[in-house]
């Protein structure tokens, strides 16, 4: 009898900790006034967070239209309120990393909380696009695909250039991605650059990046890579 009530009384813990969570992101709702001025909250994909958490990405009205630059902060919502956050490193212990797809989905959490959670860096994944596809998906603009903003490229060009997929295995510790990523940062000086990373991806969070190629973006011929904005 010990086993099924302990499920229930974990059950019991999760259901609380999910409606603590749910109240204070209405009450986060409720007082931006997202029907007036205040600050807009959207939900950010937190499938990888365990029961009771979440992350709301919010964004000042003023700034809700404006392509760049971006004033828009991260927060991580648990039982004890909402925390602004501008790293993975608050993740760990509140994730869980069971496959290959979901260690490139927790990675791209991490483009997300550079572009958004502050200003001491910038990162775009170079992604490969078909041939007469739109930027919509991205920033609600068309532009030619072969100018290389924000790391967009054809098929062809992404092909050409010599870049690759991004590439996941498993490792003892939980899993192993390499990717190409546009990235500016204080210690470039602000520079765009190229890095394919080496990102390391724990079951429970854990995150460690290393950059295996760190390249200045005119040296890949035929092609103006930039991040928005910035040039």
């Amino acid at each position: 009898m010990g086993r099924p009530r302990a499920l229930v009384i974990l059950a019991a813990l999760t259901l609380t900790a999910s409606v603590l969570v749910l109240a204070v992101t209405w009450t986060l709702g409720y007082h931006s006034g997202t029907g007036g001025n205040g600050p807009i909250w959207t939900p950010v994909d937190s499938e990888l967070l365990r029961p009771g958490v979440c992350l709301m990405l919010r964004t000042p009205a003023d700034n809700a239209h404006t392509e760049w630059p971006r004033q828009d902060t991260v927060y991580l919502v648990t039982s004890a309120g909402p925390r602004r956050i501008e790293s993975l490193a608050p993740l760990r212990g509140l994730c869980a990393v069971s496959d290959t797809a979901s260690a490139l989905r927790f990675c791209g959490l991490g483009a997300l909380l550079s572009r958004n959670g502050g200003w001491s860096y910038i990162e775009y994944e170079i992604e490969a696009m078909p041939e007469g596809s739109s930027r919509h998906a991205r920033d609600g603009r068309e532009r030619p695909m072969l100018d290389g903003l924000g790391g967009l490229l054809t098929v062809r060009g992404f092909a050409r250039l010599g870049f690759r997929a991004p590439v996941c295995r498993r490792t003892p510790t939980g899993f192993e991605v390499k990717r190409w990523v546009l990235v500016e940062s204080e210690s470039t000086g602000w520079r765009t650059r190229v890095q394919l990373l080496r990102e390391q991806v724990g079951r429970d969070g854990t995150y460690t990046r290393t950059a295996l190629v760190d390249r200045d973006p005119s040296s890949f011929r035929g092609v103006h890579l930039v991040i928005p904005g910035t040039r």
